[in-house]
């Protein structure tokens, strides 16, 4: 069975939070939860472990603080602080959680602005805007999409149009799947029987190469292997001529029924 990918999942701030008209009661019914929010993506995805769940706020000292009034007293100013405290406690924890795991994730989830050490660590990373407990933070989108980090965008409380909402959700989804494709590719090794070039005889063109194809190969195989750990294996056809005339035809004509029979998606 296929090794299920792998997603560290932070919540760096709540929708709960919000201080405004609405009364606690009422956030609670109306505002959907960090874990309400990560239920939805999960329904829609297979063979993903999410881990971590980091929650940075400790929505039980948010609570002692009235969300009835603007403006706070000197208690509940205390319990701002120690709650922003435990905030820093908790993504440090975070982050050196996810730099010690390297070797057994494949990406990040943050609901929120991803913070620099996440980047820093070279997994892939989705950006969730939770359109609502973030709102005035700053969220650089076109950042973002600069250093290759997918984004994504959920309100905390759900769109009047159902299927705008779900559509969030799959969108959210279609970016995981995108990591699930990316671990897969892991220490995976391509065979390529060619007499020419391993990147195909036509393929790349002059002006893609610029006049030295070598340099352009070695390149192009260096990325392929540290980016995506995947690597070309080249043989020319001679050899598997040869391979082929030695291989034992009951066993090859099982082999080839497996592929013929596999051959409609990958396992």
């Amino acid at each position: 069975m296929d090794r299920k990918t792998r997603i560290y999942v932070i919540f760096p701030s709540s929708g709960l939070d919000h201080r405004g008209a609405w009364k606690q009661e009422e956030i609670r019914r109306k505002v959907m939860s960090n874990e309400r929010m990560l239920e939805e993506i999960e329904r829609r995805c297979e063979n993903v472990e999410f881990v971590g769940r980091i929650n940075l706020i400790d929505e039980d000292r948010l609570d002692r603080i009235s969300r009835s009034h603007y403006g706070m007293t000197e208690e509940e100013r205390l319990f701002r602080a120690e709650t922003h405290r435990i905030a820093q406690q908790r993504r440090r924890a975070a982050i050196e959680e996810v730099r010690n795991s390297l070797h057994e994730l494949d990406g990040i989830l943050i609901f929120g602005p991803p913070w620099g050490e996440l980047i820093d660590t070279g997994l892939p990373v989705i950006a969730v805007f939770p359109m609502w407990g973030m709102w005035m933070s700053g969220f650089n989108p076109k950042a973002y999409r600069e250093k290759g980090i997918l984004i994504g965008y959920l309100p905390v409380v759900r769109d009047a149009s159902e299927s705008v909402f779900s559509a969030r959700l799959d969108d959210l989804a279609g970016k995981i799947r995108l990591i699930q494709a990316l671990s897969r590719m892991k220490g995976m090794k391509a065979l390529v029987v060619t007499d020419r070039p391993v990147l195909g005889e036509f393929e790349p063109t002059p002006l893609q190469v610029r006049g030295d194809r070598k340099r352009y190969e070695e390149i192009y195989l260096r990325n392929l292997r540290e980016t995506f750990g995947m690597e070309l294996v080249a043989i020319p056809q001679r050899e598997m001529v040869e391979r082929m005339k030695k291989a034992d035809e009951e066993k090859a004509r099982r082999v080839a029924r497996k592929w013929i029979d596999e051959s409609a998606g990958i396992r």
